[in-house]
C-alpha cells in the first residue's frame, strides 16, 4: 500500500507542476483576468491543502498554510511553496510504513468541529483532490486563452508500443 502511495504522490507532484506550467502558457494581456487569477489561486490551494494535512500528521515538520484559498498569488510563489510541500510529502512517505497508514489523527477543521480519520484516508483524499482541482485549473486556463495541461494517470504511465 505504501508504495502504491508514493507512486500517487509523485503522479501528483508532477502534474501540479505541469498544472503550474500550463498557467504560465497564458497569454500577459490575459494573466490578470479573474479565470488566470483563479487558477493560480486553485493551485496553490490545492498545495496548501497537502501542507495542511502534513501539519495535521506530523507537526512542525513544514509552516501550516496561512490561506487556504490565496485572492492572486504569483507563480513564483507557487512554485516555491510546491517544492516545500512536495519535498516535506516525499520525506515522509520515504520514512512511512503500512501500520502507520493505518494510524489515526485527530484535528480540528475550519468549521470548528473535531474530527478523527487515518493516514491511509487522508493521502487518498489528497491525491483525488488534487486531481478534481487540476480539472478547474485546464478549464480556466482554456478559457484564459493558454493550453492546458493533461494531467490524466493513464497519459503519464501508459508505455507506447511501436
Amino acid at each position: 500500500m505504501i508504495e502504491r502511495y508514493r507512486r500517487y504522490f509523485e503522479h501528483d507532484a508532477t502534474s501540479n507542476r505541469q498544472a503550474l506550467e500550463s498557467i504560465a502558457t497564458i497569454p500577459a494581456d490575459r494573466a490578470g483576468e479573474p479565470q488566470a487569477k483563479k487558477a493560480r489561486s486553485v493551485l496553490m490551494h490545492t498545495v496548501e491543502a497537502k501542507a495542511l494535512w502534513l501539519t495535521r500528521i506530523e507537526p512542525g515538520v513544514i509552516p501550516a498554510p496561512t490561506e487556504m484559498f490565496p485572492a492572486d498569488p504569483g507563480a513564483d510563489a507557487i512554485a516555491s511553496r510546491m517544492k516545500q510541500v512536495d519535498t516535506a510529502w516525499h520525506d515522509w512517505l520515504g520514512h512511512a510504513s503500512e501500520a502507520k497508514c493505518r494510524n489515526v489523527i485527530e484535528y480540528s477543521a475550519f468549521d470548528g468541529g473535531h474530527w478523527r480519520t487515518r493516514i491511509e484516508d487522508v493521502l487518498t483524499q489528497l491525491t483525488h483532490h488534487g486531481a478534481y482541482h487540476r480539472g478547474q485549473i485546464a478549464s480556466l486556463v482554456k478559457q484564459s486563452g493558454g493550453t492546458p495541461s493533461i494531467t490524466d494517470w493513464i497519459f503519464v504511465h501508459r508505455e507506447k508500443m511501436d
